[in-house]
């Protein structure tokens, strides 16, 4: 039987999520760029945490239940503290709508998709990205961990479903995650974080036939654990093999050149406009000008008709 209705958001509800404490509380993101917490035994709004730019496209709760996680429709992924109101940390980490994120059973990770094709890993402990696994030929649309957290799967507008090992034992055992004693959630940093390293599906060399094979699929979780992630001097986590850091150094290049071309093209597209405008003042000061040489013509006629 219908229970109750919430009706503060003034546009579409993009997602809705009970609290992991026995669903006392929802919360929701809305196209009104607006997450919104909710009393599930009064009904009314607790807090509303306002987006400056673009909207919700998900919310998750912590397994914990003191944070939530929102991904952005210009690509953000945060992570609210609803005990102090207060953002808690911020990625930067993808170039287009994150479709949904999705909480480590231990509360140290964040796994992401998002519409620029490729899922990311977030370390919460440290506020740093552990990696970008692309293999989606469109965007993914869902990525979730596997309920003890060794695998997760993500599924994109290609029609296709990858599974993936996660392969964080080893990474909490050296960061300090569920693997060697793990933080609270109250211990998580406030960081704005940047690019990660990258991991792609392994697919067949053959050009006739790009489609991963079964057995790709099958071996992928292995080979994927074969790929250690070591932390180097700089603190960003990359891969210990010359091959993937060669892939991460090539992602990055192309990362940027794309970025650059779409700045050009912004910059084309404004000098076309602009180049118009000109063309278009030109044409109404020439039209000006013809019609002020008439009427001084006119205005001396009529005064050599009067000295008649």
């Amino acid at each position: 039987r219908f229970v109750q209705s919430l009706t503060e958001h003034t546009n579409w509800v993009r997602c809705a999520r009970w609290s992991p404490d026995n669903g006392k509380l929802i919360v929701s993101c809305s196209d009104d760029k607006t997450i919104k917490l909710w009393d599930e035994s009064t009904g009314s709004c607790i807090h509303t945490f306002t987006e400056a730019k673009g909207f919700g496209h998900h919310v998750e709760f912590h397994p914990s239940g003191s944070c939530i996680g929102v991904g952005t429709s210009d690509g953000k992924i945060k992570v609210f503290d609803i005990r102090a109101m207060k953002l808690q940390q911020y990625y930067a980490t993808h170039e287009a709508a994150v479709t949904q994120v999705n909480f480590h059973p231990s509360g140290n990770y964040l796994v992401s998709s998002s519409q620029d094709m490729t899922v990311r890993l977030h370390n919460l402990l440290t506020v740093k990205p552990i990696c970008s696994v692309q293999g989606h030929e469109k965007a993914v649309n869902t990525v979730v961990f596997s309920p003890q957290g060794e695998y997760f799967a993500s599924g994109g507008a290609d029609g296709k479903i990858f599974v993936w090992k996660s392969n964080l034992e080893t990474e909490g055992s050296e960061e300090g995650g569920y693997g060697s004693g793990q933080k609270s959630s109250s211990q998580m940093k406030e960081d704005t974080i940047g690019d990660s390293p990258v991991l792609r599906l392994h697919t067949s060399n053959n050009k006739e036939n790009t489609e991963p094979q079964p057995s790709d699929l099958d071996d992928l979780p292995d080979k994927l654990a074969n790929t250690r992630l070591s932390k180097t001097g700089g603190g960003i986590l990359k891969s210990s093999t010359t091959s993937a850091t060669n892939e991460v150094d090539n992602s990055e290049v192309l990362q940027e050149l794309r970025r650059m071309g779409r700045q050009f093209g912004d910059m084309t597209r404004k000098m076309d406009r602009l180049t118009e405008t000109v063309l278009y003042m030109e044409k109404r000061l020439s039209l000006v000008e013809e019609q002020v040489k008439l009427v001084s013509k006119t205005s001396s006629a009529v005064g050599t008709t009067a000295d008649d």
